[in-house]
């Protein structure tokens, strides 16, 4: 219950903060789009603002490398697609695009299978890579037919490498690759070299298929006799293999990136996959999992907080603060929790300044965020820099208003009080706080509180005894513990202060402040008088503003 209520807080805070920038760059990008021909300034700039913030809207890189196409040149449509495989590596939708586009406009073969090896690198096992795949074999079928003579050998090794990827289309290969086989010589289709290789991966895991009678020679017959069942063996160890992965993967319906989070049954889903993958596959695939994970499941910062922990956990300490710095700079920039947990992840790693830099971005941050003003005054703590922690609390108080300026200067009060034993900082810090906020309740109910936690119960009797047995011993001695005279002042003036005229607090709150001076002055008071005469005070003073006490109590600031 607790995790699911964590995601639907996730959601939330990602509809507040992506939702409408997304919808409004989107409706500028329409309009800008009807004028494109005549001006092509102003589209590309609001598609580079929202590629931007959303480097994962895939279309939108292709938008821009089109326009730019028409526009520039392609070699600035190939400098889009380049910027946009570097910021979604992972992502086979970007790697299709780009390949097709280099698939149309570049004349240098070996380039363009330069990037499709690229491609197929870090998302061929994707189990929705089929686009890419497919662009890849339509590439080398048209080199192969306008080859002299026809040759099909890299077709044929296309092939093979496909049906040791747990893809969702395997089963369509198998059946595509079987026809082709039907029309081509398999010596061309598969080469000794490879059909070694092939033969000596399956033995490794006992798959291989005995040898049979008559295949032994180089002849068509012979060879289509010995290699269609290591083909046959390599298709069904693949599903063998990964019939878990592939069993995970089906359940899964969003693979592309959007502005909306996931829902909750699909982000148990992933949550699932990736136990799974932790548990069962090497970090190389578990890392692969992660990374296609945090396309769809990008807005969910608990998933980029797992995979750093996943690296942290493999000691994969460099990946960890790249994860980390991705979150930080790009999907969660304008997150105050995410900057802090990167802020700790450098301090952890002995990064103060990295950390420093962290914290300060989080306060930066509209509106002020009191948990990130906290982080910043507690690393200078733990770094023991009193002065750098001092001036966090003074620029925070300057920041903050309300409950959030109340709950800082309790805090920093105590810990001067506590650790620095000094009673002028905690002055200085409550007047500045009253300078800034006059007519704040909280802030001269924590004024009012420190004054009162300062007061030190000391006994009076009539010799003048400073104990307590004494006294009692003493013959017709009366025994009262009573505040301080100096301490019981000091919260006197404090409440003068707050109920005078020249306060700015409001009406009700000064009507509370009374009731908590006449409290106040029962508890620690040395007489009835100075109760009595303060009662007195309350009633002229309701009198003149014309304000009688409420039938019900006022009730204090929670």
């Amino acid at each position: 219950c607790n995790t699911l209520q964590a995601h639907r807080t996730e959601r939330v805070m990602a509809r507040a903060e992506r939702e409408p920038d997304f919808a409004a760059l989107v409706s500028r990008i329409a309009d800008a789009e009807k004028t494109a021909k005549t001006d092509p300034e102003p589209l590309r700039q609001r598609l580079e603002a929202l590629l931007t913030e959303w480097p994962l809207c895939y279309g939108y890189w292709k938008r821009l490398a089109d326009h730019e196409m028409v526009h520039v040149n392609e070699d600035a449509a190939s400098a889009v697609f380049e910027r946009a495989v570097a910021a979604a590596s992972y992502s086979a939708d970007v790697w299709a695009l780009y390949c097709d586009h280099a698939a149309r406009h570049w004349a240098d073969a070996d380039k363009v299978r330069a990037v499709f090896e690229r491609a197929v690198e870090l998302v061929g096992s994707d189990y929705v890579s089929s686009a890419l795949w497919d662009r890849y074999l339509v590439f080398e079928e048209r080199k192969a037919e306008t080859a002299v003579p026809p040759n099909y050998s890299r077709i044929g090794g296309l092939y093979l490498r496909i049906l040791e990827q747990p893809l969702e289309a395997l089963d369509s290969y198998w059946t595509r690759f079987q026809e082709m086989a039907a029309e081509r010589p398999f010596a061309e289709l598969l080469d000794d070299a490879r059909e070694d290789a092939l033969r000596k991966a399956l033995q490794k895991y006992d798959a291989a298929p005995p040898a049979q009678p008559g295949t032994e020679g180089d002849d068509e017959g012979a060879r289509k006799l010995r290699v269609l069942p290591l083909l046959e063996a390599r298709y069904t160890l693949t599903k063998t293999l990964h019939k878990s992965r592939m069993e995970h993967e089906q359940r899964l319906r969003r693979r592309y990136f959007h502005v909306r989070p996931v829902d909750e049954s699909q982000l148990q889903l992933w949550e699932q996959y990736l136990t799974w993958a932790q548990d069962n596959t090497e970090a190389s695939q578990v890392a692969a999992t992660y990374e296609r994970c945090l396309i769809p499941c990008c807005m969910h910062a608990s998933l980029w907080l797992r995979y750093v922990r996943y690296l942290e956990s493999q000691e994969m300490t460099a990946e960890a603060r790249a994860v980390m710095t991705r979150a930080s700079t790009s999907v969660f920039k304008r997150r105050v929790s995410m900057l802090l947990s990167h802020a700790q992840f450098e301090e952890v790693q002995g990064n103060i300044p990295a950390a420093r830099q962290l914290c300060a971005a989080a306060v930066a941050i509209k509106p002020p965020s009191l948990d990130a003003v906290l982080a910043q005054v507690n690393l200078e703590r733990r770094c023991g820099q009193l002065d750098a922690m001092r001036s966090a609390v003074d620029a925070g108080l300057e920041l903050l208003g309300g409950q959030k300026l109340a709950v800082l200067l309790e805090h920093s009060v105590r810990f001067e009080r506590l650790v620095c034993g000094g009673t002028e900082r905690t002055q200085s810090l409550f007047e500045r706080a009253l300078e800034l906020e006059p007519d704040s309740e909280l802030v001269w109910e924590a004024a009012l509180q420190d004054a009162m936690d300062q007061i030190c119960a000391k006994p009076s009797t009539a010799n003048g005894s400073g104990d307590i047995e004494d006294a009692k011993a003493a013959d017709g001695a009366e025994t009262a513990l009573v505040a301080s005279a100096a301490a019981q002042q000091a919260v006197s003036s404090l409440f003068e202060r707050m109920l005078s005229s020249e306060s700015e607090l409001s009406a009700e709150a000064k009507l509370r402040g009374w009731r908590r001076y006449q409290q106040f002055v029962a508890d620690y008071g040395g007489s009835v008088s100075e109760i009595l005469h303060l009662e007195e005070r309350q009633r002229k003073e309701l009198r003149i503003s014309n304000k009688r006490p409420r039938d019900a109590d006022v009730e204090a600031p929670a």
